[in-house]
């Protein structure tokens, strides 16, 4: 089977290096840091929104952020000023773009509640240790290091977020490592792939410069999720067996006009244990997967192929006298009545960004509707996760490992930041299940951060305090120096 997709790949890389040959210009870019910097990364949200450049994917190419700091062009020069300065650490051929070092202290009434979008940190984590940095081999290669340790009460984690090979031009980049992917336009969590889970080991394909036609980006990933002993076997359905599940990653994202942009996704996870990897099957199920979806006929059931969620996005960029970003996703689970045309399950999520309100104040609002059965699925006992966690959106870690209920999120956050070294940020957070079944409530979350530069570095202090939906109640405080 790994011979089968070794193949592929090769097969893949030629055709597209073919394809792509008559465009390349300079060697692939290399990438924001992810979900690691809370002043860097709303900073970055507020000048893609005043540069009228929507985001619909990340994480973001460095090229993206030059190009976004030369259309404002000197309009905001305090903002521009404090991102230059922050992406002097990407200017020389080798460099440490990241380290930080946290201590924290929590408390959870029951099974220890997961931090949103936290790559599976929770609040029984005690200190955190984390480093990234790059070299530039040449004009095609690139290397990217990043590990993180992470300490608690039961033990240690170490993760290699930000780890990968990269090589390619700006129109064909080929990843291969831990290399993060975010899908949506949404700043707090996404419904397909965000950062709540650590990274999986993957290669992806993507152009970091859209082409001409539309602005058109593309990105496809093979990634391998962790080990579960949960997986429907094919040969007999009545039995569970152990493997790591595949997850196939596609989207494509245009800018039919400025300020405008419309994405497709899609994830497919498949394979582990006795279950089908074959690239022609899947390929097949991509094409066609109301042939091999939730399989109506039970005598049938083990050929379902696997589980799949798709989605469109888009968002839309207002340049008025208070420059403000709407975006929605649309998104599905598996098909429904034997057709590809129809989704099962669906999800809702509807955004509100307001960069530049008086007083250096940055508002936003998001809100998603879960139909039942999100994340969960009959061949994978374990769910849509990775190392125990949603790869999708932060709501799931309010409800337990195999709750299928429908359910609604709301987030509201609230940033002051004079762009002087000083940035405060709070935000609610509300879960809601719909049918509520036994103990359950609404799940709840109240969070302050605070930013403050010294020299060359942040102190930043964290303070989260919620309850689930089954009514346990957790709180968690950090601080931590990052420079």
């Amino acid at each position: 089977m790994v011979l089968k997709w070794l193949t592929v790949v090769k097969g893949s890389l030629l055709l597209l290096i073919g394809l792509f040959y008559t465009h390349i210009a300079v060697a692939g870019t290399l990438y924001l840091p992810l979900k690691i910097s809370p002043e860097i990364d709303t900073r970055i949200e507020r000048l893609f929104v005043l540069a009228n450049m929507p985001i619909v994917k990340r994480p973001i190419a460095i090229n993206d952020v030059l190009k976004a700091l030369n259309k404002i062009d000197g309009q905001y020069p305090v903002l521009s000023q404090g991102i230059y300065f922050y992406l002097e650490r990407f200017n020389s051929n080798i460099g440490l773009t990241h380290k930080s070092i946290q201590y924290s202290t929590g408390k959870s009434d029951g099974t220890a509640h997961v931090l949103s979008n936290a790559r599976g940190l929770n609040v029984d984590n005690r200190y955190a240790l984390s480093l990234q940095g790059y070299g530039i081999i040449n004009d095609f290669f690139a290397i990217n290091g990043g590990v993180e340790y992470r300490r608690n009460r039961d033990g240690s984690q170490t993760d290699y977020e930000g780890t990968f090979l990269s090589f390619g031009w700006d129109s064909f980049q080929v990843d291969i490592g831990y290399r993060s992917h975010w899908l949506g336009p949404f700043q707090h969590s996404d419904i397909l792939l965000s950062t709540n889970a650590t990274t999986p080991l993957g290669v992806t394909f993507s152009n970091s410069e859209a082409f001409d036609f539309f602005n058109f980006k593309y990105e496809f990933a093979l990634l391998e999720l962790s080990d579960s002993d949960k997986i429907q076997s094919l040969n007999n359905p009545a039995q569970r067996l152990s493997g790591q599940p595949k997850l196939f990653v596609s989207h494509i994202n245009v800018e039919p006009f400025d300020g405008f942009s419309l994405a497709f996704s899609r994830v497919t996870q498949f394979g582990g244990s006795d279950r089908n990897e074959s690239p022609s099957d899947l390929i097949k199920f991509i094409v066609n997967p109301a042939n091999k979806d939730d399989i109506a006929d039970e005598a049938s059931a083990d050929n379902d192929f696997g589980y799949q969620l798709s989605s469109v996005s888009a968002r839309y960029i207002s340049q008025s006298r208070i420059p403000f970003s709407v975006y929605m996703t649309y998104a599905g689970e598996d098909t429904s009545a034997a057709s590809n045309a129809h989704l099962d399950d669906a999800a809702l999520m509807l955004g509100l960004h307001l960069p530049k309100l008086p007083h250096h104040l940055d508002f936003t609002i998001e809100s998603a509707q879960f139909q039942n059965n999100w994340y969960v699925d009959d061949i994978y006992g374990d769910g849509y996760r990775h190392e125990g966690h949603v790869l999708g959106h932060w709501a799931a870690n309010f409800r337990p490992v195999g709750d299928a209920t429908e359910m609604q999120s709301h987030l509201i956050a609230l940033t002051w930041d004079d762009y002087n070294g000083l940035a405060f940020s709070g935000s609610i957070k509300q879960v809601k299940s719909l049918n509520l079944a036994g103990a359950k409530s609404n799940g709840t979350e109240f969070s302050l951060n605070t930013s403050i530069a010294y020299k060359d570095s942040i102190i930043g202090i964290s303070f989260h305090t919620g309850k689930n939906i089954e009514d346990e109640n957790y709180s968690f405080l950090s601080g931590a120096l990052r420079w």
